[in-house]
């Protein structure tokens, strides 16, 4: 219904920028005054490194969206805006990689210092810091597997590393947030396709054209069946919802 994103009518629906700001304003920042909370507090001691470590491991993977979606983006000086920073340079996006595998390293080590991070507060995985020591080394092997075709050195020995010393072995051990069943807590991409009550989305041709050749299985929960064969709709133009292929349920 909406033409503007695909038209790159930037101006007048700036999703990317959106998305951008809330990366920096709403989570970096709230992550770096945590993590300033807990480094000034003398009463953690027995806790702080593992709190520490788990801020840090939250900052490393909101870092690696902000450089997978827009490559280089400013980092050695972002977040200083209290120093006067207004415009902080962009740094190269191979380099925040870089520099990213080190800070994992950092935030293992922390974690592996002991102590039972935020406990119940920390609603992924409540604490266990097992658990997010397994966190740590997948998202250094995710990170390695982004760099393999440009540092093949670099991506080796992070994805050894990794793997030698314990990632992800099941669905049990993701790294993902318990949304509620009811609002405002609810999953936002929930919130936008399901309570939203919208019927205005279909599936783009990008997607269908590249999945149904290869007879995919997950085609069937991808797509909804209202058109078969799935006729995906062309990025740019007008799509009216009837006459395309819709989000499956």
């Amino acid at each position: 219904t909406y033409q503007d994103e695909p038209n790159y009518d930037l101006a007048t629906r700036d999703g990317q920028g959106t998305f951008f700001v809330y990366m920096y304003r709403d989570i970096l920042n709230d992550l770096a005054d945590a993590k300033n909370i807990v480094t000034d507090n003398n009463d953690l001691d027995a806790v702080k490194a593992s709190k520490l470590g788990q801020i840090e491991l939250l900052e490393v993977f909101t870092w690696h969206i902000l450089v997978d979606v827009f490559g280089d983006v400013p980092y050695t000086e972002a977040l200083k805006a209290s120093e006067g920073n207004y415009q902080p340079k962009y740094d190269d996006d191979q380099a925040i990689y870089t520099d990213l595998f080190r800070r994992i390293d950092q935030a293992i080590l922390a974690l592996e210092a002991g102590g039972t991070g935020f406990e119940d507060a920390e609603l992924i995985y409540g604490g266990d810091n097992t658990a997010w020591l397994k966190f740590a080394n997948s998202l250094k092997l995710k990170l390695a597997v982004r760099v393999a075709d440009i540092d093949q050195a670099l991506a080796t020995s992070n994805a050894a590393a990794a793997y030698s010393a314990g990632v992800f072995e099941s669905d049990a051990d993701n790294f993902s947030y318990p949304f509620e069943a009811d609002p405002p807590n609810t999953n936002p991409l929930w919130t936008s396709l399901v309570q939203s009550g919208r019927s205005d989305f279909v599936v783009a041709n990008t997607m269908v054209d590249l999945i149904v050749p290869l007879n995919d299985p997950r085609t069937p929960l991808y797509f909804d069946d209202n058109q078969i064969p799935y006729i995906g709709g062309e990025y740019g133009t007008n799509t009216p919802f009837a006459n395309f292929t819709h989000i499956g349920p």
